[in-house]
């Protein structure tokens, strides 16, 4: 049930992604930094830099269709003055 909620470019090589997933019937929301540090492969990879939280499903569900109806991942970007080319939306 992985679903990649924001991707945000941290650098040239790191970027820090925002996940719901499912570990062992708990609800998830990840926020880590996935990093390419090896030139030859173009694969990025999870490090162990981050946080796993534990939620529940109804907040999962509220959170995302607030998001969802009101553009929330994009006003966030721009109260926080994050460039637009700094961030992409993923696919809902």
């Amino acid at each position: 049930m992985d679903k990649t909620i924001a991707v945000i470019k941290k650098n040239a090589v790191e970027e820090v992604r925002v996940v719901l997933s499912e570990y062992r019937g708990h609800d998830l929301v990840s926020v880590r930094i996935w990093a390419n540090y090896n030139s030859a492969d173009s694969e990025k990879r999870p490090t162990k830099k981050g946080v796993a939280l534990r939620v529940s499903s109804d907040a999962i569900s509220r959170t995302t269709g607030h998001a969802a109806r009101h553009g929330s991942y994009r006003s966030m970007a721009r109260r926080n003055h994050i460039p637009h080319s700094d961030y992409c939306m993923a696919a809902h």
